[in-house]
């Protein structure tokens, strides 16, 4: 689970870094 959960967390900042501004709100909502 927490494997998964840390994969999330790459893919979510990797989207982020990439522009898409409401993942980025997701990332730090998980935070």
């Amino acid at each position: 689970m927490k494997r998964d959960s840390k994969k999330a967390a790459q893919y979510f900042s990797k989207a982020c870094k990439l522009g898409f501004q409401k993942t980025c709100e997701i990332l730090k909502e998980l935070k």
